[in-house]
C-alpha cells in the first residue's frame, strides 16, 4: 500500500543521524514523488520544498528525543 511506503520512508527520515525534520503536507508530497528523498538530510529536504535550511529542524526544545515525540 502507498501509505505504508511513504509511512516507511518518513521513519527512515526521522532515525537518521541528521537533523530530524517536522514531515508536513509539502514533505510528505515530496516524499511520494520522489522516493530517493528518503537519502536526503533535512538541510536538502527544507531545499527541495522550497523552505530555508532549518525550518523543517526539530524545535530545539525535542532535539535529543525519540523519533515519536509528536
Amino acid at each position: 500500500m502507498e501509505a505504508d511506503r511513504i509511512t516507511g520512508l518518513a521513519g527512515r527520515i526521522l532515525e537518521s543521524p541528521e537533523p530530524t525534520i517536522v514531515l508536513d503536507g509539502t514533505t510528505m508530497e515530496v516524499l511520494a514523488a520522489n522516493p530517493s528523498v528518503a537519502e536526503l538530510t533535512g538541510r536538502e529536504l527544507s531545499q527541495l520544498v522550497g523552505n530555508p535550511p532549518g525550518f523543517l529542524t526539530r524545535p530545539p526544545e525535542l532535539q535529543g528525543k525519540g523519533a515519536g515525540w509528536e
